[in-house]
């Protein structure tokens, strides 16, 4: 009896689904492990979810002990194969996860590589759930741009809209004819709209069909069709489609993780925002690392294999780089100088410190080309008082903070620039432009604006108690907009002379300023 407990609590943790059909140990029948897992839940040392699954409960104050969640079952059963992705929520749960609704769900629905068959009804712990097979195999890279279509079809279908006129297509590498052309891919869903009713075309990775915009641009001119394009290439951020699109599409961004999300992904942790706001900083916000129980190490790994595909894939081939070496020290030069204001000429005047020579027009190309990636974000200088925005000196933010984690480790030192980082993409979240504020001789970190809305914020680490800096800058501004101090301090709170004083996990966490 002892051998399999000790089995279980050497490869399971608190809390985590255990299956019964996945238990082989050493020297014990299939017979023997189910008697043993009984009497383990017998004596309590193991508690019983469903039939077939376990896990090992962790003590609280309660004399009934913890509970199971029914999505740490799904993530296990159906979500993740070991550490791969291989499925994804979808459904009324996926809204409800996304905010986009308070309704509980009364049902799971997934989509897995692990369904033997295209719609399967089965159950969990009383709860029914739905399997789907995806029309292509899921992966980390490409789940959420299938969870993004899966939740358009559903909202088109739940508001009346037939599902015969809801044409969902993948464009992959792997699926396309090599001499797929942008005429073919135009015939092909031309083919499928059988009358002049509208229909809903959700289009995936067209960037791999060459001239893509072209096909639908005529589908937009000739077809009575409302059409929806996902992909994760950086060519979908290319200047051409502006051109042949120019008016007739809204750019979706998609960030990583904010912090209320990365809470949710967190929620059985048992730990406080507070607690999760230091591991938010320092493992940033990418999925694949919240949804694990990763030390600081094996995160940074995972994000440097996420930021060398990209390198690879969406910079380095499609741009011809030869000097990878060079272009690699520009991409370091930005990371290590995140938050701060810097030009072109900077770079190269630091590049032939060290020895390298390198033209202001490659660095021009090199910083459009991580935009493109979408690994930097470009912040420019707002002059409030000539109410221009000025092309010189911006800054530079990084996709995530865990990018220059992985790339240079993790140095506390570094932390105050991180936060205008958080912040910066907090804002954008919430849909604001941002800028960095010049108010003649003064900085402001943001001028956030959201058309008639604005707001100012300046952060900080501590606050700073012999400096009036931070709340001086905001004061020295004559308007009546929202001004902020963001900062990590304990004690954070109240305001001096109107400019809010407030901790960055409240900060993070406002439904709105």
């Amino acid at each position: 009896m002892e051998t399999l407990y000790e089995y279980l609590l050497d490869n399971y943790k608190e809390n985590e689904p255990i299956f019964l059909v996945d238990l082989q140990v050493d020297g014990m029948t299939r017979t023997n492990v189910r008697q043993q897992i009984k009497k383990l839940t017998d004596t309590g040392k193991v508690k019983r979810f469903d039939n077939g699954i376990y896990f090992l409960p962790k003590k609280t104050i309660f004399k009934s002990g913890s509970q199971l969640a029914p999505e740490k079952v799904l993530e296990c059963k159906y979500l993740r194969d070991k550490d791969e992705r291989c499925g994804y929520v979808s459904g009324l749960i996926f809204f409800n996860q996304m905010g986009l609704t308070t309704q509980v769900p009364m049902m799971y629905e997934v989509v897995s590589n692990k369904a033997t068959s295209d719609y399967r009804e089965t159950s969990l712990a009383k709860s029914r759930v739905i399997v789907r097979k995806p029309k292509v195999p899921v992966t980390e890279k490409n789940y959420k741009a299938l969870q993004f279509l899966d939740m358009l079809k559903d909202d088109l279908i739940s508001s009346g809209i037939s599902a015969d006129h809801i044409i969902q297509l993948r464009y992959t590498s792997e699926e396309l004819d090599d001499d797929m052309t942008a005429k073919q891919m135009y015939r092909d869903i031309k083919e499928k709209m059988t009358d002049s009713e509208r229909y809903y075309l959700l289009l995936d990775e067209v960037q791999e069909v060459d001239g893509w915009e072209k096909a639908v641009n005529s589908l937009l001119e000739d077809s009575n069709t409302d059409i929806y394009v996902t992909g994760s290439n950086s060519k979908l951020m290319s200047s051409e489609i502006s051109t042949y699109l120019t008016g007739r599409y809204i750019s979706i961004p998609a960030f990583t993780l904010s912090f209320a999300e990365y809470l949710e992904f967190k929620k059985d942790s048992g730990r406080t925002p507070k607690e999760l706001l230091n591991e938010y900083i320092r493992m940033g916000g990418f999925p694949i690392v919240a949804l694990g129980n990763f030390d600081e190490r094996s995160s940074y790994q995972i994000v440097e294999g996420i930021y060398n595909s990209v390198i690879t894939s969406d910079i380095t081939k499609r741009h011809n780089i030869t000097n990878f070496d060079l272009f690699n020290r520009v991409v370091k030069y930005v990371v290590e100088n995140v938050g701060k204001t810097f030009s072109a000429n900077a770079i190269v005047k630091f590049m032939k410190g060290e020895g390298r020579s390198l033209s202001v027009e490659a660095v021009y190309n090199y910083l459009e080309w991580l935009e493109k990636a979408f690994v930097i974000y470009r912040c420019q200088r707002y002059d409030m008082q000539g109410k221009t925005v000025l092309k010189t000196q911006e800054k530079f933010y990084l996709a995530d903070a865990s990018l220059k984690y992985c790339m240079m480790g993790f140095n506390p030192k570094s932390v105050a620039a991180m936060l205008e980082n958080i912040v910066y993409f907090e804002l954008r979240r919430k849909g604001y432009d941002v800028y960095i504020g010049k108010n003649a001789t003064k900085e402001i970190d943001f001028v956030a604006v959201r058309r008639d809305e604005r707001i100012y914020v300046q952060v900080c680490r501590n606050f700073p108690e012999e400096s009036e800096r931070e709340v001086a800058n905001l004061l020295e501004i004559k308007d009546h907009y929202p001004k902020y101090v963001v900062t990590l301090d304990e004690l954070a709170g109240g305001n001096i002379n109107g400019v809010k004083i407030v901790h960055l996990v409240d900060f993070l966490l406002a439904a709105d300023y």
